[in-house]
C-alpha cells in the first residue's frame, strides 16, 4: 500500500512547529532556557545595582530598575519558536539547491516503510518507527532520531490515508502514538 503526496517547505516547518509545541524534550528544554535567561537577568541586575551602590549613583540605579522591568516583561512576550520558524524559512529559501516542492511516495512493504522522493529511496524497519501523531493538516510518522515523515493531509493525490495509517499501525503494534 502506498500514498503519494506533494511535500513543501511549509510541511517541513510544520513538523518543527509541532515538535516545539508537543515534544516533552523540547518543552523541558524551553522551560530550562527561560529559567537560565531569568537567572542571567537577575544576576546582571544585581551587578548593575552593586555598581550603582559603589558609585553612589541614583541615576544608574534608576536605569537598572527600568532595564529589569523591560527585561522581565519582554521574557513573557518572547516567542523563540516563531523566530526559529522564520529563520529556517529564510535559510531554506536561500539554498540554491533546495527544491521547494516535490513528490513523495510513501509505501508499506513486508519489512518496513519505504520512501521515494525522486532523488533517493530510503527504507526503515517497522521497529524504527517511534510514534505516529497528527494535527488537522499533517500526520507525522516519527522515526528513530530526529526524523519524521511529514504527510500533508490535503496534498495527498494518490492513495487513502486512513487505510495507509490503519495498515501501518497494524504492522507496528508496538508503536505509541504521540511524541
Amino acid at each position: 500500500m502506498t500514498i503519494k503526496y506533494k511535500y513543501s517547505l511549509d510541511d517541513k516547518l510544520a513538523y518543527g512547529e509541532h515538535i516545539s509545541t508537543q515534544s516533552p524534550f523540547y518543552l523541558e528544554r524551553e522551560k530550562n532556557r527561560k529559567w537560565w535567561s531569568l537567572g542571567f537577568y537577575i544576576l546582571a541586575g544585581i551587578a548593575i545595582a552593586l555598581v550603582a551602590y559603589i558609585l553612589n549613583s541614583l541615576f544608574i540605579l534608576c536605569m537598572d530598575i527600568t532595564l529589569m522591568f523591560f527585561a522581565f516583561t519582554g521574557l513573557k512576550k518572547h516567542d523563540p519558536k516563531m523566530e526559529n520558524i522564520e529563520f529556517y524559512r529564510k535559510y531554506y529559501a536561500s539554498l540554491p539547491h533546495y527544491v521547494a516542492d516535490y513528490d513523495i511516495e510513501l509505501g508499506i512493504s513486508d519489512s518496513g516503510l519505504k520512501c521515494k522522493d525522486g532523488m533517493s529511496e530510503e527504507s526503515f524497519y517497522f521497529s524504527s518507527i517511534t510514534g505516529i501523531s497528527s494535527t488537522p493538516d499533517h500526520v507525522f510518522v516519527n522515526i528513530l532520531g530526529p526524523k519524521a515523515f511529514v504527510v500533508p493531509v490535503k496534498k495527498i493525490y494518490d492513495g487513502d490515508l486512513e487505510a495507509f495509517l490503519s495498515e501501518l499501525r497494524s504492522k507496528t503494534s508496538t508503536v505509541q502514538t504521540g511524541l
